[in-house]
């Protein structure tokens, strides 16, 4: 009976200890989920549209401050536009710019790690050279220069942000490429007379898929970040889209008055990016028990 007892005891703490482990992975992964049926229900969820301007009712307090309008449960903007549909509608672009500049600087970094961990040689120098140029670049300057010149469309913006967010992936899939080429699988893919293409696409790239996909979510908080900084200083998603950042940029003159259009979408993003990188290291930890189990 004791021993029953004590075994409960260790299942108990045991389980304690489980979710004390993987409390970021849970807590960020419930963020990011709220926050992406945020974006796919808006349609649904919008009271009005975020577009629809209404100067008769412009800054119209929310409902938790003394608000009247239950049409309007968050409060209208300076031009009179419903501030809860613009911060759901907000919501898409910026997992929108997330998601595409990861797929693209993924797609870049990966590529160009394989290539110079597979071959080295010259090869190799050439790709620590384009990671050396990437590192010497500062981001934020670059970012801001090349979408002044180009224009600041969503897609230039991503294209800019992928251009700029390689470098991670570059580096650690050339060091795990380094590790692996000469494993025993690798050698008898080779002995089978499997192609090059087929041993980095079939046997390498799935051994990178844990580790790419912790990176992944870091960089896409980066450039959710990026991009917010950019529609701030007005070189990013241009009126009347709805951006985080740029519904904190119209309102920054409101800061000791509305303080409210700012903290909304501030408070949002926070924790967004938050959520983002606590999924990450949810993910870190729980690949790397599986590792060491």
């Amino acid at each position: 009976m004791a021993s029953r007892r004590a075994l409960a005891s260790l299942v108990a703490i045991a389980a304690r200890v489980g979710r004390r482990r993987h409390a970021s992975l849970v807590l960020g992964g419930a963020i990011v989920l709220l926050v992406a049926a945020m974006a796919l229900l808006a349609p649904v969820l919008a009271p009005h549209s975020p577009y629809e301007q209404n100067l008769a009712n412009r800054l119209a307090p929310p409902l938790f401050l003394g608000g009247t309008q239950a049409s309007h449960p968050l409060g209208t903007d300076m031009l009179g536009r419903d501030y809860l549909s613009r911060l759901l509608y907000g919501a898409q672009i910026a997992l929108l710019v997330g998601l595409g500049t990861v797929l693209l600087s993924s797609l870049i970094g990966t590529t160009i790690g394989l290539l110079g961990g597979y071959y080295g040689g010259w090869v190799d120098s050439v790709a620590m050279f384009l990671v050396t140029v990437r590192l010497s670049l500062p981001l934020v300057l670059v970012a801001l220069a090349v979408v002044g010149l180009i224009g600041s469309a969503l897609s230039v913006i991503m294209g800019v942000l992928a251009g700029l967010l390689w470098d991670r992936f570059a580096v650690v899939t050339r060091s795990l490429v380094l590790q692996l080429r000469e494993r025993e699988f690798i050698l008898a893919a080779r002995a089978a007379g499997a192609s090059d293409l087929r041993i980095l696409l079939t046997e390498i790239l799935p051994n990178l898929a844990a580790p790419l996909t912790v990176i992944a979510t870091l960089e896409m908080a980066n450039a959710i970040l990026l991009e917010a900084a950019l529609s701030f200083l007005g070189l990013g998603v241009k009126p009347p889209e709805a951006s985080w950042g740029l519904m904190i940029a119209e309102a920054k003159d409101l800061v000791f008055f509305q303080s409210w259009l700012i903290n909304l979408p501030g408070v949002l993003l926070f924790s967004l990016v938050v959520g983002i990188n606590l999924l990450g290291d949810g993910l870190r930890d729980l690949l790397s028990a599986k590792h060491a189990d």
